[in-house]
């Protein structure tokens, strides 16, 4: 098994990905901070968008590559 296989599905040095959002609120993965240009849930939406796009790549399936960078973060209204 792969190292990156071993931190994915079993133990290995790193925290288990099923725990890294353990105890996350709603109000703190969406909260805004100063000087900080995204909330956690915006950097996770945007590895998810990656991760879809990369596994789509691999099986052939033709997506195109977005025109802007900010097209790779979740469009969120400022309400």
């Amino acid at each position: 098994m792969s190292e990156l296989t071993q931190a994915l599905v079993a133990d290995s040095y790193a925290a288990a990905p099923s725990n890294i959002l353990d105890g996350l609120t709603d109000d703190l993965v969406h909260r805004k901070l100063p000087n900080v240009p995204h909330t956690i849930y915006s950097e996770l939406w945007h590895i998810a968008f990656w991760q879809r796009i990369t596994l789509h790549w691999i099986a052939g399936i033709e997506i195109p590559y977005p025109t802007s960078a900010s097209d790779s973060f979740p469009h969120l209204s400022s309400t």
